[in-house]
């Protein structure tokens, strides 16, 4: 909680710095309207525009695209993990999928898929499957030489020894892997519904400020920007910093 205070008092520092800049006149009221507007367009989009309605699309889409994404990864980890030509072949996907951007893929699942959820969820899985494996196979691999002995020693069975030491030991390697396919996924939905409008259904956040670019509502525009930041910062310290905390720090495995 100390950690959220903190960063909603940056993101308050953040509007004091913006209402002195719309006082002091530096840009048109148009393209910078004051904190107040942004506030009130956003009080609007919730009471009475469909901007809640967008908001829970674009939630779904991204929880079931991460879930599916993160189901993949481990199976992609595991393969990943296995001598000889499976490690080999999932060394060489990752290598040419990794640095693909998923809104990069988006023509062609448009042309195969048309659009709809189906296209945003296989650009999701795609955004999320590849660092999650990635994390997930260097924490697994990251685990000590010395604990497998031990494992040996007490004849823990493989499904004992996976569950309580192997994916405890890795769980730092995949906390930083749910993190990056969260803020990948996320950022690849809004950049498609953008770019492509590619939800479907009445789009979600980033159709929202596509709209509101388009007729130049700025306060509007920026009031999606806040709901964004605001996810953010929610994700980020109440989910992921709860969780670490309830692990990887109460283990005494991060500071």
């Amino acid at each position: 909680m100390k950690k959220m205070a903190r960063h909603l008092l940056i993101v308050a520092a953040l509007m004091v710095v913006w209402e002195l800049v719309h006082r002091g006149q530096l840009y048109p009221t148009a393209s910078f309207p004051s904190v107040a507007t942004v506030l009130h367009a956003l009080w609007r989009g919730l009471a009475t525009d469909d901007l809640a309605g967008r908001i829970g699309a674009t939630l779904m889409a991204v929880l079931q695209g991460f879930g599916l994404g993160i189901m993949l990864a481990c199976l992609a980890a595991l393969l990943w993990r296995r001598p000889g030509w499976c490690a080999e072949t999932m060394s060489t996907l990752h290598a040419l999928f990794h640095p693909l951007p998923g809104v990069a893929l988006l023509p062609l699942l448009i042309l195969w898929f048309g659009v709809g959820r189906s296209v945003v969820l296989v650009m999701i899985v795609h955004s999320v499957l590849w660092p999650m494996a990635l994390n997930l196979k260097a924490g697994l691999d990251a685990t000590p030489l010395l604990h497998r002995q031990i494992a040996q020693v007490f004849s823990l069975s493989k499904r004992t020894f996976w569950l309580e030491v192997a994916l405890p030991g890795a769980l730092p390697h995949i906390l930083s892997g749910l993190k990056t396919g969260w803020a990948r996924a996320w950022r690849a939905l809004i950049a498609a519904e953008m770019v492509f409008g590619a939800l479907g259904d009445g789009g979600g956040l980033g159709t929202w400020l596509f709209e509101k670019r388009v007729f130049m509502d700025t306060p509007s525009l920026l009031a999606g920007l806040l709901v964004i930041v605001c996810f953010g910062i929610l994700v980020e310290d109440l989910l992921f910093a709860t969780l670490e905390k309830r692990t990887v720090r109460r283990w005494g495995m991060s500071r």
